[in-house]
């Protein structure tokens, strides 16, 4: 059931970018409004990059696709983990004593 939601979740995200009606954004609207802790977790578990591509048949001419994927919350913790890194490294080397070469090796 998860990936049926997953695949749904996609479809909607991938629609809302050329629906110039406004109907997509609307039932995302719905979503997020009607069921917050959904709208939230897909959020979270949801990823995107855009590749550029040479386009079939056309000289010189790129097109750029955005792909949608989920990750998942291993993947994601290491990537919190990761951006508060550089803080915790820098408060760690902060609180190395310095007077006493003994005490660093601890």
């Amino acid at each position: 059931l998860t990936d049926e939601m997953f695949t749904a979740w996609f479809l909607l995200l991938s629609l809302a970018d050329f629906d110039s009606t406004g109907h997509t954004h609307d039932i995302l609207l719905h979503l997020r409004y009607q069921h917050p802790a959904l709208e939230h977790y897909l959020q979270a578990a949801t990823c995107d990059v855009e590749l550029v591509r040479a386009r079939r048949g056309r000289r010189g001419e790129r097109v750029v696709e955005r792909v949608l994927f989920r990750v998942s919350d291993t993947v994601r913790e290491l990537v919190l983990e990761g951006r508060h890194f550089r803080e915790r490294a820098a408060e760690s080397l902060f609180d190395v004593p310095r007077e006493n070469p003994q005490e660093k090796a601890r």
